[in-house]
């Protein structure tokens, strides 16, 4: 999916475990193979979280150490993907993730999940390449500092199209 997520017709807001993602208006990508989870809600958000857009939102939870049901992996777990396609569509990704078995010596409990990206693909309109790099790692640790659990993480994200205007010009463009 390109762009931001509409639901119900209409640009949906972003967040990100519970928090507000800048609106991108279309021009980010949304790399949705990279969550673990993502819910989608028709309707505006809680008045909690300040104006919000009328035909709703979606709260995703990036890939991380810890498992669905909310425990951390148990052991190391690993993919490797790649996806061929119509209009040259070439991808490859993976994720390893697994225990902090470092923070076991101090009585804490954590996890890591690194995930990565590489697309290089064509599209149904000609000349507008898709080209992107996704590398996204995350940490957890519980009871970090006292009863706080610490959630770090990194993404690192380049997204290259050409548009659909640009190449309509002319193609040298």
């Amino acid at each position: 999916i390109q762009g931001a997520v509409d639901v119900r017709g209409v640009p949906a807001d972003t967040f990100i475990r519970g928090m507000k993602r800048l609106s991108l208006q279309g021009h980010g990508r949304s790399v949705l193979a990279a969550m673990d989870t993502i819910e989608i809600v028709g309707g505006p958000p809680s008045p909690l979280y300040g104006m919000g857009k009328i035909g709703g939102y979606t709260n995703m939870a990036p890939k991380s150490g810890r498992a669905q049901t909310g425990s951390y992996l148990a052991q190391t777990q690993s993919f490797v993907q790649a996806v061929g396609g119509n209009y040259g569509k070439r991808e490859i990704s993976f994720g390893v993730g697994g225990p902090l078995t470092p923070v076991e010596r101090f009585d804490r409990r954590g996890g890591y999940y690194v995930y990565g990206l590489v697309e290089d693909s064509d599209s149904f309109t000609a000349g507008v390449p898709v080209r992107q790099q996704v590398l996204q790692a995350a940490v957890s640790v519980d009871d970090f500092a006292g009863a706080l659990r610490l959630e770090a993480g990194a993404n690192y994200q380049v997204s290259r199209t050409a548009g659909a205007l640009t190449g309509r010009l002319t193609q040298e463009l």
